[in-house]
């Protein structure tokens, strides 16, 4: 939202996380990060400030981040819920149940026996 998105720049470290996640402005990627303490560097290349840029991660702190001048400045956050990567899976849904057997329809009825014929 704010100008020269250019000049934008970051790097989040997180406790357990193996690399950092990195980006610019703007930026719109999600990402998992294990709970507890993140740091994030905000750096811009004029040495300005961010010039009205901001960093949010909603879901992980309702704080949001901004360079107001100078080149580089860093913000430390304590992610308490991490937000499910994927939608949360359904108990599967069990098969319908099975018909019942075919019986064949009944046959009919045999006719009258005769007496024999003397």
């Amino acid at each position: 939202d704010g100008s020269y998105q250019e000049e934008v720049s970051w790097s989040l470290a997180c406790d357990s996380l193996a690399d950092p996640i990195t980006g610019g402005a703007p930026y719109e990627a999600m990402h998992a990060v294990p709970l507890g303490t993140c740091t994030l560097e905000m750096i811009d290349s004029y040495g300005d400030g961010w010039q009205g840029n901001k960093w949010s991660a909603p879901g992980w702190t309702d704080e949001i981040f901004t360079l107001e001048d100078g080149d580089s400045g860093r913000a430390t956050f304590v992610v308490a819920y991490a937000p499910p990567p994927y939608p949360p899976q359904m108990a599967p849904t069990p098969p319908p149940p099975s018909p019942l057997p075919h019986s064949p329809p009944p046959s009919p009825p045999s006719p009258p026996s005769l007496p024999p014929l003397s």
